[in-house]
């Protein structure tokens, strides 16, 4: 099989995927679609994994122009991840995304859509009979049309709906399914002439959530049948999700669970239990247990650990005395998670949170651990606590520390912190100097602290910094180290009133919102890196900007009584994506008074929000229209339509495109304030085992046959 050349395709395009070192990643469009070509020229076989993070529209937009900019070579396959983040305000339309796909259906084997953030972000149905050779399909409130019966090639189907009264028909299932999750649905429906359907999967992993809306003591015939026909003897993983309470079906899981394993042999080796366990649990040679709540002492006493456990979470244990819990288990433990109750050197995530821990002084922490919470305690003092070397991450939030150092542990050890979340804390720390910090810190988050202090200083390694919630009325400096590395930098809603501090050079995005500023920075107009700028719900009235650098993609300047604006850019073609103007004052607006002139062009535009002004009427928007760049793809006003696309008068807050049939049809353009820029990621997130960098871009994978 033919590689790539070093000379036709630069090294440095392919930073090795430090968790997956067999494969390749590139981090921009351009990027992967020069690796995709040579690819297809020189017929490699290819696995393009395509992942976004669906956030600002210009994500959206980019997904799309990707798509649209290759051709599926012979040897090439895809997997498709589309994950929308809970800031996101916009809503695309399934059936336009399904067209988007049209080129490259057939070689479509993955597709994931979630979500997870419960808003409503997507319109209409996705239709999976069109990707014939898809093997895994992840759709998490979102939802299909048709049925899966065509997509004989199905492995894996997971599938929460956004409407918790879908109704799911079981016999759509191909045979070749191996793994399946279902959930929010409200009922399952089996065939009723079960001799006629003789085909029906067998799973190697079940994952089932049954939320009746009233007590209900029998299992539905569906999930039970699931357990009973489904099973098979390679099935490890089982996934159970109820009720908080005991609603007498509990007992009727883990018979036809136990009575399964008997007849066709099979060993799990990961078991969830989502509800209140009431009975004896039976034993698996399991590697990850998951209990929701235990509220019988007998269950507790049962337990008996198999010494190939390596995760275990009991979220909620009641009135149970926990001392044989902790002596029962194995010694290869690496994760545990108890929310109420001598740990295990091999231990790597520990969560105590909600415990009434007043103290950690005598608390001999893992040696191997990663990942620690001890938020929602009453720890006053933390200061050189016998934290291990190995600590990655860090969460101490809601407690009443008054006394704080974590820069040395109780050995007088560097501590190698990188992450620190450190929210609603109830007490005013002492000193908060720099020195009491780990120096290796990369992120930090400083949220709902309430507690004056006139200046704050922070290490040179520091990266992402969000002080939110924070007054910061008497800040008199906010400083960096020499050579400071920070990027992103969060500062909203800390009553700041006017801008004191200097801004280093190196920040890429900055959040000012919400701190009552009545007048526009002129010093953030000569920042050369910065590209995201928010400056909405603040006071001001006018706006006169003048740009020095080339680099301002996003410009947010909502809710604020902004009456005259007049923005000038430096350079001939600008890198402008986004305008939000919505909720100002503004009774007229033309692109030259955003800064468009016979020598300066938004080439790049794609969208301009102005709901909530008195210019949106059709008259008054009619020139701007026609002066738009061939780039815009949304315009925002104050049209709002139905499901059936007919305009009505009721504020719903989702905004309709001026430009019809796009992939992107409504915008949430409601006065609420939401919470802006990147969330602090490292490592394993302790619920999701999800792995992911500090800066997360568009992640973009070859599989180890591109080799150099």
């Amino acid at each position: 099989m033919s590689t790539p050349h070093p000379s036709k395709l630069p090294l440095e395009l392919f930073p090795v995927d430090t968790f997956a070192p067999d494969r390749y990643c590139v981090k921009t469009r351009e990027q992967l679609v020069v690796v995709h070509d040579y690819c297809v020229d020189e017929r490699i076989t290819t696995i393009f994994k395509i992942a976004y993070d669906f956030s600002q529209l210009a994500d959206i937009i980019e997904f799309e122009q990707l798509l649209k900019s290759i051709t599926p070579g012979y040897y090439s396959k895809y997997e498709i991840q589309i994950t929308f983040a809970p800031t996101c305000c916009y809503k695309i339309n399934l059936q336009r995304l399904n067209n988007l796909f049209a080129n490259m259906k057939y070689k479509i084997t993955s597709l994931t859509i979630d979500n997870e953030s419960g808003t409503t972000k997507v319109m209409g149905k996705l239709d999976p009979s069109n990707f014939k050779n898809l093997e895994k399909l992840n759709l998490n409130m979102a939802s299909f049309e048709g049925s899966l019966v065509k997509c004989r090639k199905l492995k894996w189907f997971t599938y929460k709906p956004a409407d918790k009264n879908e109704v799911f028909q079981l016999r759509q299932l191909p045979r070749s399914l191996k793994g399946l999750a279902l959930a929010h649905l409200s009922q399952l429906v089996w065939p009723q002439e079960m001799d006629l359907w003789d085909h029906y999967p067998s799973l190697e992993e079940i994952a089932l959530q049954y939320k009746p809306s009233s007590r209900q003591s029998k299992l539905p015939e569906g999930v039970a049948n699931v357990i009973k026909y489904m099973t098979c003897h390679d099935t490890s993983v089982f996934n159970f999700e109820a009720n908080d309470r005991d609603d007498g079906y509990s007992k009727e899981v883990w018979k036809l669970l136990a009575d399964a394993a008997q007849k066709k042999k099979f060993a799990l080796s990961s078991l969830q239990a989502q509800y209140l366990v009431t009975s004896p649990i039976e034993t698996y040679p399991l590697k990850n247990l998951d209990i929701v709540a235990i509220a019988d002492p007998q269950v507790l006493t049962s337990l008996t650990f198999p010494p190939s456990l390596e995760s275990l979470r009991i979220a909620w244990i009641v009135e149970c005395a926990t001392t044989e819990l902790f002596r029962a288990l194995p010694r290869g433990i690496k994760s545990l998670n108890l929310h109420s109750c001598l740990f295990s050197d091999s231990i790597e995530l520990l969560k105590l949170d909600d415990n009434f821990v007043g103290s950690v002084e005598n608390v001999h922490f893992p040696k191997k651990l990663k990942f620690l919470s001890i938020s929602k305690n009453g720890i006053e003092k933390l200061c050189y606590p016998d934290f291990p070397i190995s600590l990655k991450e860090l969460t101490i939030s809601m407690n009443r520390i008054k006394e704080l150092d974590i820069s040395k542990n109780k050995n007088g050890e560097l501590l190698n912190i990188e992450v620190l979340y450190f929210k609603g804390n109830k007490c005013k720390v002492n000193d908060l100097s720099w020195s009491r910090f780990p120096q290796s810190l990369i992120g930090l988050t400083l949220e709902d602290y309430k507690f004056r202090h006139p200046s704050y200083h922070f290490g040179s390694k520091l990266q992402y910094l969000r002080i939110m919630e924070t007054d910061l009325i008497m800040l008199k400096s906010l400083s960096f180290g020499n050579f400071t590395t920070i990027k992103y930098l969060y500062l909203p809603q800390c009553n700041m009133r006017k801008l004191d501090i200097e801004i280093p050079q190196t920040v890429v995005e900055l959040d000012l919102s919400a701190n009552k500023i009545p007048n526009f920075p002129t010093e953030l107009s000569k920042l050369r890196n910065l590209q995201v700028l928010d400056m909405s719900f603040n006071d001001i009235s006018k706006l006169q900007v003048e740009f020095e650098y080339n680099t301002i993609e996003v410009l947010n300047l909502r809710n604020n009584d902004i009456a005259d604006i007049e923005l000038s850019f430096a350079t001939p073609v600008t890198k402008l994506k986004s305008l939000d103007l919505s909720h100002n004052l503004l009774k007229h607006l033309s692109m030259k008074a955003i800064g468009q002139t016979e020598e300066t062009r938004h080439a790049n535009l794609y969208e301009i929000v102005l709901s909530g002004n008195d210019v949106t009427s059709k008259d008054n928007i009619g020139p701007l229209i026609d002066d738009l760049p061939e780039s815009c793809q949304c315009l925002w006003v104050d049209t709002y339509k139905d499901s059936e696309n007919t305009e009505i008068s009721t504020f719903n807050h989702y905004a309709s495109n001026e430009y019809p049939n796009r992939l992107v049809q409504n915008k949430d353009v409601s006065t609420s304030r939401k919470i802006f820029g990147k969330d602090i990621r490292m490592g394993i997130l302790p619920e999701k085992k999800d792995k992911k960098p500090v800066d997360v871009p568009p992640v973009f994978f070859t599989n180890q046959d591109l080799r150099f």
